[in-house]
């Protein structure tokens, strides 16, 4: 895996929002190999409930998860790297971006 799309860069080229352009170009480049954290899943649900469409996750999901060469699980070690992450920054840091930012350091 070359390229971890955080949940934000994913919503640009879910929801066709600025940065969308960006997300395609890597996503065709033969070179790059990209991942997805499975908590950009909760978000995703998340976000189209907000909007009033969460009953399409389910299929959206499985529809968009062929663009990519790797779902990133979490487990007990990217946890508390994710610990560690938080407790060193000097801003806020909300827990599941930490939790993403690390999935990118796992393989």
């Amino acid at each position: 895996m070359t390229h971890l799309l955080d949940s934000s860069a994913f919503f640009a080229f879910f929801f066709d929002e600025p940065g969308r352009q960006r997300v395609e170009e890597l996503l065709r480049e033969p070179a790059v190999e990209m991942g997805l954290s499975v908590l950009t899943s909760v978000e995703l649900w998340a976000r189209l409930k907000a909007e009033g469409r969460d009953t399409v996750f389910e299929q959206e999901w499985e529809d968009y998860l062929p663009l990519f060469e790797r779902i990133v699980s979490v487990d007990l070690p990217l946890c508390l790297k994710a610990v560690e992450l938080r407790r060193a920054a000097t801003a806020r840091l909300p827990i599941i971006d930490s939790l993403i930012a690390n999935s990118s350091l796992c393989c």
